[in-house]
Order: C-alpha cells, then sequence, then structure tokens
C-alpha cells in the first residue's frame, strides 16, 4: 500500500509516516484532513469565497 494521494490533484500527502500509525491518528486535524492536499484545500476556500462576494456585490 503505498502513500495516500490527494482526493482532487493525484498528488502524495505530506505529513505523518502512514505506515506505522493508525489512520485516525495520521490524519491532519483541519477540514479534509487526510483527503485532500493544503494546496488543493486553499484553492477551494478561495472559489468558495470569490462566489459568495460575488453573489453579494450582484444582488
Amino acid at each position: 500500500m503505498g502513500k495516500p494521494r490527494c482526493a482532487i490533484c493525484g498528488k502524495p500527502m505530506h505529513g505523518v509516516d502512514y505506515e506505522s500509525s493508525s489512520k485516525s491518528s495520521s490524519r491532519p486535524e483541519r477540514p479534509y484532513g487526510g483527503y485532500i492536499c493544503h494546496r488543493c484545500l486553499e484553492r477551494g476556500i478561495r472559489e468558495a469565497v470569490r462566489r459568495e462576494v460575488s453573489k453579494t456585490w450582484s444582488s
């Protein structure tokens, strides 16, 4: 079993040594930790904020 990969970009996840620890202890404590890399999460948050701001400005 290889290193876990990001669900969006497919790059290997960085962080804790996954072979020697349980899944609950190797997950970062942030939204989508262990499923999406920090870059994809940041990109998603920025897009969501931009969508919300454009909604408020257009109405």
